[in-house]
């Protein structure tokens, strides 16, 4: 059976949180290996009444803390969990590493310590959001890479290609690019001119993507630098929260429910590191035990599609 590391250190909630995840997730046809305190964790497994045999234990006391230099998993971090879950991740039965901890380490660690793809010199952090039709679509970068250039933007449309045909099962998915205006021209130098490369590049390009057609399904694939990718996905966020409690207060909990689910990160995962010869997800620090177990599951779908796989493909065309 195949493998998933879960990072249980570095989170909000605590890495007891983080087991339950894995605890929630139990039916799934994978194994486990949870990375943090043994003497915390081996306790919780036994009183769970899980099958410890499917849940292996990599005892780790440190994390890479928020304010730490995340370059420390490159070399003198080989004790922290973060570097411990990576070089695990790499085994040829891991699928891939799941981490609430800190986000500088995690893409670092990513990049050294699990490797890129071919043709891949930085990972692009994108999401998988739904739009007004419920359909997902994937929004990259959204935080890794704030200053980008024309070709760059070309490799992520190509990333973003290979998630949306395996993952999603759209055969010739539509790359939109993030601007300030439809036509062609609008923006600054580096969306003018990765408007013109993604034009020539062979894709389905359709051209630019405002901020307020972002969910309207005008695209599944949408491009941006890590700057605009970032502000973006967090004003949809604040914006639903805030639809959220207006629906609430007034007594309308369908209508909440709904918003959550189009927008709350419980059931949608995670950021994903994409462009790495292994599955890594990034969900948010304060995630809760239903996050983790959704992300193992969306991890193993990804699997079972063979999206690493799909990305290899789209990049080498």
């Amino acid at each position: 059976m195949k493998k998933i590391v879960i990072d249980c250190l570095g989170a909000d909630r605590g890495q007891e949180e983080i087991a339950f995840g894995a605890i929630l997730a139990k039916d799934l046809p994978l194994n486990f290996v949870l990375v943090g305190e043994r003497e915390k964790l081996e306790p919780l497994l036994r009183n769970e009444g899980v099958d410890l045999s499917r849940y292996e234990i990599i005892d780790a006391k440190r994390t890479v803390n928020n304010g730490e230099d995340p370059r420390v998993v490159i070399r003198g971090g080989e004790d922290t969990s973060v570097v411990k879950g990576l070089d695990k991740a790499k085994e040829d039965d891991v699928i891939g590493y799941i981490s609430a901890g800190n986000t500088g380490a995690v893409l670092i660690g990513s990049i050294f310590r699990v490797g890129l793809l071919p043709g891949i010199k930085f990972p692009a952090l994108g999401c998988n959001l739904i739009n007004i039709h419920g359909k997902y679509f994937c929004l990259l970068d959204c935080g890794a890479n704030l200053d980008l250039v024309p070709e760059q933007m070309v490799k992520f449309a190509r990333i973003g290609l290979g998630v949306a045909s395996s993952y999603y099962g759209i055969p010739s998915p539509r790359i939109g690019l993030l601007n300030v205006g439809r036509e062609e021209g609008k923006g600054n130098a580096l969306a003018k001119e990765s408007y013109k490369a993604l034009k020539e590049s062979g894709l389905n390009f359709v051209g630019n993507i405002e901020g307020s057609d972002i969910i309207m399904d005008k695209a599944d694939v949408i491009v941006c630098d890590g700057f605009s990718g970032n502000v973006a996905l967090k004003s949809l966020e604040s914006a639903a929260m805030f639809c959220r409690s207006l629906a609430l207060e007034g007594g309308n909990k369908e209508l909440s429910d709904k918003i959550h689910t189009y927008f709350g990160y419980t059931d949608l995962g995670a950021s994903i590191v994409y462009g790495c010869k292994k599955i890594v997800m990034k969900p948010h620090g304060s995630s809760s035990k239903k996050t983790i177990a959704a992300c193992i599951k969306i991890a193993l779908e990804m699997d079972e599609k063979d999206m690493v796989g799909a990305l290899g493909k789209a990049l080498g065309e």
